[in-house]
């Protein structure tokens, strides 16, 4: 038993040495090849890849940038410009659409949201004696548009579907080719008309 005791106690006491072994009271550890890091971060971001500097996001000015070409037919565009000072974006507050409304963007030399932006296509439900149900046809595709040009609030969050673009270098080469049915899909959507394409 006392033996038991003492080879149980060495264990523990290693398995405590083996797992302090790099902290040293300074604050440094030292990693795999002994050398002193400033702190644990710099272990876990050393990688023998050198993906080269940061990338950094547009600071061109909202009313000085160019339109992006989508990525494919309907893609939702890219923002071409800062978004320095406009998130986070809220039900409340929304500067996108300082310049996006429709009534507004030419004006702001900016892209107009398209209509599917004031339209709501959840399906209404409906209560039948005590039960909800949705009042559809399998694989309709239904729409209400909005009261006055309220932009629907399944919608609000802009960038959850439009992202800010960088100067990133890209490590893995996209072959992705987009094809598009009319050559004006680069710079607008026709969703709106296409929406129930392929459903039923």
């Amino acid at each position: 038993m006392k033996k038991f005791l003492i080879v149980l106690i060495s264990l523990v006491l290693m398995v405590f040495i083996s797992s302090c072994s790099g902290e040293k009271k300074d604050g440094k550890i030292q990693d795999d090849l002994g050398t002193k890091v400033a702190n644990k971060s710099e272990i876990l971001l050393k990688d023998e890849t050198d993906v080269g500097e940061m990338a950094k996001y547009s600071d061109v000015a909202e009313n000085k940038s160019e339109p992006i070409d989508r990525s494919f037919e309907n893609a939702p565009p890219l923002i071409p410009h800062t978004v320095k000072g406009m998130m986070v974006i809220t039900k409340e507050h929304n500067l996108c659409l300082k310049c996006h409304m429709p009534e507004k963007a030419k004006a702001e030399k900016a892209t107009p949201m398209p209509q599917t932006h004031f339209t709501d296509y959840r399906p209404q439900i409906v209560e039948n004696n005590g039960m909800y149900k949705v009042k559809a046809k399998e694989g309709e595709i239904t729409s209400i548009s909005t009261k006055n040009k309220q932009v629907n609030m399944a919608q609000f969050n802009c960038n959850q579907c439009h992202v800010p673009q960088t100067n990133a270098t890209v490590l893995i080469r996209n072959t992705f080719k987009p094809v598009f049915r009319n050559s004006s899909g680069k710079g607008k959507s026709n969703l709106k008309d296409n929406i129930s394409e392929g459903v039923n």
